[in-house]
């Protein structure tokens, strides 16, 4: 009885683990696109989506995404994207600015439509973040300008595929 009530418990705890993707409660929209669904972080990357994504679904992320408004994708999904990249090679506790192009973040707003994307990049804002070991807590405000703006705060768990 004793074994099996062990396993029993090993078991619900492995399965409410994986099951858990915190949280993202983000105000406002991008282009009318609002990013709602699936985020990880990983590396230098913080992405919210407006889809079910998983993590082995972002090896699309880039570091930069040069000066056109076009890029391609490694993806054939069509999505709504939110990323915000540090110049560091890793996420940055506490407070960090969001510039157009350059340090301490960037961040884009990708549409992307089996590959090909348009985006935008922000134009001002900050993001404010604490890491809690897989976990990422913090807050956000992001301003593309005439596209729109983004904010509101997020609980993510971190994605091995984000480097």
């Amino acid at each position: 009885m004793r074994t099996t009530t062990k396993f029993v418990s090993i078991v619900i705890a492995l399965t409410t683990s994986a099951c858990s993707n915190g949280f993202v409660s983000l105000d406002g929209a991008v282009n009318g696109s609002k990013v709602n669904g699936n985020a990880f972080w990983g590396g230098a990357h913080i992405v919210f989506t407006d889809s079910e994504m998983e993590c082995q679904d972002f090896s699309w992320v880039k570091s930069s995404y040069g000066s056109s408004d076009q890029v391609l994708l490694k993806s054939t999904n069509s999505f709504a994207a939110l990323q915000i990249s540090f110049s560091s090679s890793e996420v940055v506790e506490g407070q960090s600015g969001i510039v157009p192009n350059g340090p301490p973040t960037n961040a884009w707003f990708l549409d992307a439509t089996q590959g090909d994307a348009s985006f935008s990049r922000a134009n001002s804002g900050h993001v404010d973040v604490e890491i809690d070991g897989d976990w990422l807590v913090g807050e956000l405000d992001v301003d593309f300008g005439e596209p729109g703006n983004l904010s509101g705060d997020f609980e993510i768990q971190s994605c091995v595929n984000l480097k």
